[in-house]
């Protein structure tokens, strides 16, 4: 049964509707340098699928189980909310250029191989 769930995810770009979870490099990144970014690799996928609508799966705002928090390491809450509240929804994972500077996104772009979870790499875009 995995293996007819994998072709069906793998098949879904030829449907009209996709989820693309973005993963890019946010630790130490000013927030309006990261908006930036998210909206720029946004239109970058727009531009490349334009016959598609795109719901895109961010994780770059705090939630009310963050603020008013004190964590040790704050992106490794950022990261585990991705994985466990986005990845699940995600047909396509969309890494930005410099994906492999980011330790998240590298333990992102492993569970996307291991899950099987097909890739965009931004960077062949620009």
């Amino acid at each position: 049964m995995e293996n007819n769930k994998i072709s069906i995810r793998r098949n879904k770009m030829e449907n009209n509707k996709i989820s693309i979870m973005l993963c890019l490099p946010m630790t130490g990144v000013d927030t309006d340098v990261l908006n930036d970014n998210i909206e720029k690799y946004k239109k970058i996928i727009i531009e490349k699928y334009n016959d598609k609508e795109i719901d895109f799966l961010v994780n770059a705002e705090p939630d009310d189980d963050y603020i008013g928090k004190t964590f040790r390491k704050p992106h490794l809450y950022f990261m585990a909310r991705g994985i466990s509240t986005l990845m699940p929804y995600a047909d396509y994972m969309a890494f930005a250029p410099d994906w492999e500077t980011s330790r998240g996104c590298r333990i992102e772009k492993y569970m996307a191989d291991t899950y099987e979870i097909p890739t965009i790499m931004i960077g062949d875009f620009i």
